[in-house]
């Protein structure tokens, strides 16, 4: 399959250089036009299947239509293969749900696209007076006139719903006059709804094709899903060959593995069977294993889930191929042979590591070119990995020890909130580095723990705060995420309007403005030191300044997902225009933007805060992160430093 044949079956001889969204309606229109919605193949004695190749073969190669599952599972494809950021959705139509009593998500396909932080939904297959001809940007109640009518869609909290508003039906043969064809619904009718993708386990089975009951977690049902696992989802590295980057993100794997129908290597297929486990139900705790022969010597090679039911432990593992691949749960018991088809595995307790090996037959290679083949195994006992019993699940000793608290959470007062939060600012830098070294901010939570407390890393506001709330949770404190539109405040604000409260770095306010708060700043005089930097932009000289506004409706996590794509990639964010590390000190704050070094001292006696502010080369940035932050960044940093605004 290829895009090239694809383009030439729907009649699009532009250039696709640009993944915008002038290019996405193009693409969406010319398959509206040119490749029908029909279901004739029911019709014809002819069985459709959801298989790609094929779907591709009967549109693009046969010249024949499809209906909606076989088109938008094409269109998807051609999406992704262009390098859109497309996800597949399921939904249901309204006419399927008057009619059955029970309809799953699926008797319609739609994709989802994300464009410069905005999603879209295209849809090239409904048919008739109902079909899209170019993208509806998802977002409620806003009216998004085409050719057919208006059409809309609505946030129902639980699911969207696809609506159109028609216009009179003029019926020019007489004798149809009355026909049931005719939609005579000229205000708004109901098409379809659909969720916004979520994960769900009803997927995962359906594509490990696992059709049993669950009600039991017991081990019997955990031999059932891990065999299927292992029978239906390749173990396999072909991204790296194929220029796609593999990211420990868990939605992303999700529809990579299941919806796409793509394998993955053991990191990916464990993250999301651990994951499966506990959506199931089980007692489930990832851990860090090392591969041997590997050339790494930490636990971060390979990854396992450990299972326990009625009180015995098993080792789950879905992902290491080949004849090393346990078909089903181990028992974690030293010594014990454990025969499976592929030989006989064997735990063995070392003390302060496990190590399985195995133990395998005699290989007999049919095809004596291969005789001699370094791909065969010729080890009788081979050991395959090691791991330890320390769970890699997040906890709140590690971040903790990441920020340097040492004392006794016991009291959920505002003594030990104010602790805490200013520990957190003294310790983890806020910083926007990945962007400048090629790295993808994610909003996921144990990426976010991963990188700010194990990897030792800084963040920006949404990461640092997404954890923090995550660890206030975690100690009992009742806690709401909100968001702001838009620094460092060393203690938390009681939530007053314009109430005075002074910290290190000036006064602060929060004003109530009805809709909206506001967070305001009375800074000090700023001195700078360096007469170079006396008319720098960097310098704040407004004495009082509005830092945010907020509203007090709680956020989920997914609310700030498409503003984070947005701040990574949009080229007019602040973020993309500077590169910025920061971090607060006793005294002030030190603080890297582009290639100028800052050291800020308050003097609030003086009223002044002292600015001790240079330029540096590219040789001492490495240096300076790593002793003025306590930063080591694995990938090559490249500072930016356009005109944007920004005041230290």
């Amino acid at each position: 399959m290829n895009l090239e044949e694809y383009f030439r079956r729907i009649g699009f001889h532009g250039s696709y250089d640009k993944l915008d969204l002038t290019t996405l309606k193009l693409i969406h229109k010319q398959h509206v036009m040119s490749v029908p919605f029909e279901n004739l193949s029911i019709h014809c004695g002819e069985k459709i299947i959801m298989d790609l190749e094929a779907i591709f073969n009967k549109i693009a190669r046969n010249g024949r239509g499809g209906w909606c599952l076989e088109n938008n599972f094409l269109f998807g494809w051609v999406l992704r293969q262009m390098g859109y950021d497309s996800t597949m959705l399921e939904l249901q139509s309204f006419q399927q749900l008057a009619s059955m009593t029970l309809v799953p998500l699926e008797s319609h396909l739609i994709n989802k696209v994300v464009i410069d932080g905005k999603a879209y939904i295209t849809d090239v297959s409904f048919g008739v007076s109902f079909q899209v001809w170019e993208p509806l940007e998802l977002v409620s109640g806003k009216d998004q006139p085409q050719a057919a009518g208006v059409f809309r869609l609505i946030d129902k909290g639980d699911m969207w719903v696809l609506e159109k508003t028609s216009r009179k039906s003029k019926v020019l043969n007489p004798d149809f006059a009355q026909s049931s064809l005719v939609n005579r619904e000229e205000n708004m009718k109901q098409i379809y709804c659909f969720t916004a993708g979520k994960m769900n386990l009803e997927e995962y089975f359906r594509r490990i094709g696992f059709h049993g009951s669950y009600d039991k977690l017991d081990l019997t049902t955990l031999k059932l899903i891990h065999k299927q696992h292992v029978m239906s989802v390749p173990f396999e590295n072909l991204s790296i060959h194929c220029g796609e980057k593999i990211i420990m993100d868990l939605e992303a794997i999700f529809s990579k593995i299941v919806r796409n129908g793509r394998g993955g290597w053991c990191l990916e297929n464990n993250f999301l069977f651990g994951w499966v486990l506990r959506q199931m139900g089980y007692d489930s705790t990832m851990l860090g294993s090392r591969v041997f022969n590997s050339g790494i010597n930490d636990f971060s090679t390979h990854l396992i889930n450990k299972v326990v039911i009625d009180g015995k432990a098993y080792i789950t593992d879905v992902s290491f191929g080949t004849s090393f691949q346990v078909w089903e749960p181990l028992e974690l018991v030293s010594g014990k042979d454990q025969p499976q088809a592929a030989g006989v595995f064997r735990l063995i307790d070392k003390g302060d590591m496990w190590v399985l090996e195995k133990t395998s037959r005699k290989s007999k290679v049919l095809n004596p070119d291969f005789a001699q083949s370094s791909l065969v195994n010729r080890e009788g006992t081979k050991q395959i990995y090691c791991f330890t019993l320390v769970p890699r699940k997040m906890n709140l000793e590690e971040y903790f020890r990441r920020i340097g608290f040492h004392g006794s959470y016991d009291k959920l007062d505002l003594t030990t909130l104010m602790l805490i939060h200013k520990q957190h600012v003294m310790s983890v830098p806020f910083e926007n580095l990945s962007i400048h070294c090629g790295e993808k901010i994610i909003m996921d939570l144990e990426a976010i723990f991963n990188k700010i407390v194990r990897n030792g890393r800084g963040g920006w506001c949404l990461e640092n705060n997404f954890l923090f709330g995550w660890v206030l949770r975690q100690m009992g404190y009742d806690t709401t995420t909100l968001s702001s539109r838009v620094f460092n405040m060393w203690e938390p604000l009681e939530l007053v309007s314009g109430k005075d409260q002074p910290q290190a770095a000036g006064v602060f306010r929060l004003i109530d403005k009805g809709d909206m708060w506001v967070l305001e700043k009375t800074s000090r005089k700023s001195k700078v030191l360096n007469p170079d930097f006396a008319q720098s932009s960097l310098v704040n000289r407004r004495e009082m300044k509005p830092v945010y506004c907020f509203t007090l409706v709680p956020r989920e996590a997914d609310h700030f997902f498409d503003k984070s794509h947005t701040l990574q990639t949009d080229p007019t964010s602040l973020f993309t225009n500077k590169s910025i590390c920061s971090l607060q000190t006793p005294t002030g704050f030190r603080a890297l933007i582009g290639w100028t070094y800052c050291e800020v001292t308050y003097k609030s006696e003086e009223d002044v805060d002292v600015l001790d502010m240079r330029d540096v080369t590219d040789d001492e940035i490495e240096q300076i992160l790593r002793e003025q932050f306590n930063l080591k960044l694995q990938n090559k940093l490249k500072p930016v430093s356009n005109k944007s605004w920004y005041t230290l």
